[in-house]
């Protein structure tokens, strides 16, 4: 039910963070540009020990989403960087987004569907308002998970942008 429901619980809720780690630290509209974006944040000590390693600092991520009515939506989350306990340094997943992805898998889920529908990607990218190269991306992410096996992916970090 709605009615009871404030900005942030029905932000988590259409971001899917839900019952997660992380909460909705703040929401901002930016009417003139039709963005509207969360901006989530978590207990990164905590989620740090419980990979156990230690906090390292943070990595200021932000992803496109599912567009809430007329207005593109954005995730932007600070997240935390983990010194492990072999040395090395590790940014933590999020559990709404692929490691290097710049869409939301909601998003890479319908971009698909909407690619599988339409005639022409050029169609495609106009239509969600994204370029040619990021639906490029989006194509050969869902295939490799499709298709490769996980211990044989590509982990490039410019995949996904």
């Amino acid at each position: 039910h709605l009615g009871c429901m404030d900005r942030a619980e029905l932000y988590s809720k259409i971001l899917g963070v839900t019952g997660s780690d992380w909460l909705i630290h703040s929401i901002s509209l930016d009417e003139e540009g039709s963005e509207v974006t969360g901006e989530l944040t978590c207990d990164a000590h905590g989620l740090a020990q419980w990979k156990g390693g230690k906090l390292q600092g943070f990595v200021h991520r932000r992803w496109r989403h599912l567009d809430s009515c007329q207005f593109k939506t954005y995730v932007e989350a600070k997240v935390p960087r983990v010194r492990m306990p072999d040395g090395s340094i590790a940014g933590l997943e999020v559990s709404w987004a692929g490691r290097f992805a710049r869409v939301t898998k909601l998003m890479e889920a319908h971009v698909i569907s909407v690619l599988e529908a339409a005639r022409s990607h050029s169609s495609v990218a106009n239509l969600l308002g994204m370029s040619r190269g990021k639906l490029d991306r989006i194509m050969a992410r869902a295939v490799e998970l499709r298709y490769v096996p996980k211990d044989r992916r590509r982990h490039s970090p410019r995949r996904g942008r």
